[in-house]
């Protein structure tokens, strides 16, 4: 996913995870539906909030927030714990009305494969793909976000392992799907930790706590653990990131805005599946955005061409045309690619050679090379030969197996522009070592190019 659609998507996480912890803060059952559903329930019921809860909400939130601005060294998460727990067992909130914790259960789950009916294994099996996407865009987002903010690199492969392994001994133990929590990483964050040792500590903690000190959570208001998680992760709402998506490049911020408002509509699960969707949409229509450049020599230059576009000063070759692709050709472009060369040409009745500068082109498929076999024919109909330079080895590879090469002829694949003019010009199909390609079907492996160099080449 690129920097904008992770940005947009943790905005909408964040957003989700703030309006899930506000009933909490009200004193309010929390809503089910969809985000907007429970927005307008938890404001249709302001009026059955809570006093006493709100305070407790408000004054966590203000010691987190303030605190963290004056004294950002402090854990205030471990502190508003602490003072919470404190007054509500002094003062009885439970017996007030205000919601806690409650009762923790403790003990260790047993180790042991869990059950399923084999009704019950399909969906078990989407469910968890379910989760499983959802799991990884969140703790990867999170990865690469606290990544960029630290500047430390991460490892793709290592975290879906990790998530794996983590997953599997979660399976056999009575637990929960495991993911990377971007609300618990801010906390983590905050808090300091910076290595591995942060999770193997809070890990013994969670057991030590489970087996002997349960107990002392039960009268902890969730107000205050809603107060917690939402100054955790308050600051990944980039807006500084959104305005700069907007100042510089429109469809960076179409991109992060959709991300966020998939979320905000869909769910974590398709929001994330709309935002991609979008996103490899935006590619291919970028890609078949094509800007066909007419290239002349640079006067200053032994070997350089640019194009001719506001360079009055860079000359062109009599009856040759030499055009640039600005992107990959492939079955996106290649008719428009098409139809653009053949109308350059009709435009220019004096060419008798186009040389088309593949440089931008790694990899050819099926579709565009069909297109450029017909444009080869098109243009020799016409009176009009068709030369290659600056062809890869792998689209030379796919021209080779669709035999274009031996169709386009011996001396119409170069390496440079200069040396295919030379040739060009001279009218001569002469092979050079340096400078042009010819196919040598070979054994199918390596390189399959022979050069050879003829008087006056590069």
């Amino acid at each position: 996913m690129s920097r904008p659609i992770v940005t947009g998507f943790v905005f909408g996480l964040v957003i989700l995870i703030i309006v899930g912890e506000i009933p909490g803060l009200l004193g309010i059952p929390a809503p089910s539906g969809e985000v907007y559903e429970r927005i307008w329930t938890i404001v249709s019921q302001l009026s059955e909030a809570d006093a006493t809860t709100i305070a407790i909400g408000l004054g966590s939130l203000a010691i987190l927030f303030v605190g963290a601005r004056l004294l950002p060294q402090v854990p205030w998460a471990l502190v508003v714990l602490v003072l919470a727990i404190g007054a509500s067992t002094y003062w009885d909130l439970a017996a007030s009305g205000v919601v806690t914790i409650g009762a923790v259960p403790n003990g260790l789950p047993p180790i042991g494969l869990p059950g399923i009916a084999l009704d019950d294994v399909p969906p078990v099996i989407f469910g968890g793909l379910a989760i499983a996407m959802v799991g990884l865009a969140e703790g990867l987002s999170a990865a690469r976000l606290f990544a960029a903010k630290d500047n430390y690199a991460i490892d793709t492969n290592q975290e879906l392992l990790a998530v794996g392994a983590a997953n599997l001994a979660a399976g056999v133990s009575g637990g929960m799907g495991v993911g990377g929590s971007l609300s618990k990483t801010a906390a983590a964050h905050r808090s300091g930790g910076s290595t591995q040792v942060t999770g193997l500590t809070a890990a013994v903690l969670v057991m030590l706590v489970i087996l002997a000190l349960a107990s002392l959570l039960e009268p902890l208001p969730r107000a205050a653990l809603s107060a917690i998680v939402i100054q955790a992760v308050w600051s990944l709402m980039d807006v500084r990131s959104m305005r700069r998506y907007l100042a510089i490049r429109r469809n960076d911020f179409t991109s992060a805005l959709a991300a966020l408002v998939g979320v905000l509509l869909l769910g974590p699960l398709y929001g994330l599946l709309v935002a991609v969707g979008l996103a490899v949409l935006g590619l291919v229509y970028r890609s078949s955005r094509v800007e066909t450049d007419v290239m002349g020599k640079l006067p200053d230059e032994k070997a350089a061409w640019g194009s001719i576009t506001d360079h009055p000063e860079r000359r062109t070759v009599d009856g040759v045309m030499v055009v640039r692709l600005d992107v990959p050709l492939f079955w996106a472009n290649a008719n428009e690619i098409h139809d653009r060369l053949l109308a350059m040409v009709e435009a220019d009745p004096a060419t008798r050679i186009v040389l088309l500068d593949l440089e931008a082109t790694s990899q050819l498929d099926t579709t565009s090379i069909d297109l450029l076999e017909q444009l080869l024919v098109t243009l020799r109909n016409r009176g009009v030969d068709l030369y290659l330079v600056r062809v890869f080895h792998r689209a030379r590879v796919t021209l080779a197996k669709a035999d274009f090469i031996d169709r386009l002829g011996e001396g119409h694949m170069w390496h440079s522009i200069s040396a295919a003019v030379r040739a060009a010009k001279a009218g001569v199909a002469a092979v050079d070592e340096s400078d042009i390609i010819v196919h040598d079907p070979g054994d199918g492996h390596g390189d399959d190019t022979t050069r050879h160099r003829p008087s006056g080449a590069e």
